[in-house]
């Protein structure tokens, strides 16, 4: 199998193929011992138009966030893992320190969703029914998804869907997101009524909007 020279490649004791595009347009691939080179070969052919939309979204897009291999991204911000393998599955957020202790296992991106999903569930179970309270909408239902395009929706029922992996962007950027879904529970269409309902309530969305742009692929 013949690679690029912007790849590389690590054989480790895990699961899954893990691939990784960073901003010096470097592809890694993290593949377990048993992986052969004609697996991985056509792993990295299903894999070709994502690699090659994250190369070119760091040739030409916004600087991306800073995050180290030793790091995570929550709620906008780089938190360092620190492993202890004494934690088991037990996972401690210091977020004034940003830090993120937990289990060995946490070391795989595979085992961090769960963790995600929580605080996701979380965070959201208490902002979504605070900032409605506070602009007087009303929701019918709640639910987290795991999406790769869509941030929210909001269905004729009232219900609203948030995509978990918003718990890793900026609180400026959820919140411009939940507003967005809880307008369309007055509006179902992206009219100049809606438009002008969320600059009313949200006053840096277009930052939100440009940072999604920007970023929403690191997600």
């Amino acid at each position: 199998m013949q690679l690029p020279e912007n790849y590389s490649v690590i054989y480790k004791n895990v699961r899954h193929v893990n691939i990784r595009v960073n901003r010096m347009q470097q592809v890694r691939v993290v593949a377990p011992l048993h992986c052969t080179g004609e697996i991985l070969d056509g792993i990295l052919k299903k894999k070709e138009k994502w690699i090659q939309k994250h190369l070119q979204h760091f040739r030409t897009g916004k600087p991306p966030i800073a995050i180290a291999e030793d790091e995570l991204l929550y709620r906008g911000s780089a938190f360092r893992i620190d492993i202890q393998d004494e934690l088991g599955g037990i996972v401690a957020v210091d977020e004034a320190g940003r830090i993120v202790r937990a289990g060995k296992s946490f070391r795989s991106p595979h085992y961090r969703y769960p963790w995600y999903r929580r605080e996701a569930e979380a965070y959201f179970r208490t902002r979504v029914p605070g900032l409605a309270a506070k602009h007087g909408f009303y929701f019918k239902k709640l639910t987290m998804r795991r999406q790769k395009t869509r941030w929210g929706s909001c269905s004729k029922q009232k219900s609203i869907s948030l995509n978990i992996r918003l718990i890793k962007a900026p609180m400026f950027v959820i919140d411009y997101v939940i507003l967005h879904e809880l307008v369309h529970t007055e509006f179902m269409n992206h009219s100049k009524a809606f438009w002008s309902r969320v600059k009313s309530i949200c006053h840096d969305y277009s930052d939100a909007i440009q940072w999604l742009k920007d970023h929403g692929s690191e997600l």
